[in-house]
């Protein structure tokens, strides 16, 4: 399946109470990624000057739950017995590396 195909599946199913008694909370899960990035894009958007402490610690609880959602991608894969294309592989990866300022990485060629 196509990527945006996985997430008109998936996002509607997160309202569904029937959901998260399945492995489908699992791809329930895997389909809130998105939005959560373009939340957490959003507030990117906002200097670094002008960040409150609240702000910093809502970015990294969303970069925390997404990486909690990626990981639950990656098992219900594995019980599923499915095999991530490079489609997925490019998206996680992409995901990363924007996460990844959240964290510290990247920041040692800064200082190189």
């Amino acid at each position: 399946m196509k990527g945006w195909e996985c997430a008109l599946i998936t996002l509607p199913a997160v309202i569904r109470a029937e959901t998260w008694r399945t492995l489908a909370a699992l791809a329930a899960l895997s389909g809130l990624i998105n939005p959560l990035m373009l939340l957490y894009l959003v507030l990117s958007l906002i200097p670094p000057a002008h960040r409150s402490a609240a702000l910093s610690v809502v970015r990294k609880v969303l970069a925390i739950l997404m990486v909690l959602f990626m990981v639950g991608t990656w098992v219900l894969f594995h019980l599923a017995h499915l095999t991530p294309l490079v489609g997925h592989v490019l998206w996680i990866a992409g995901a990363l590396i924007i996460l990844g300022a959240d964290f510290g990485i990247g920041r040692a060629a800064e200082v190189a």
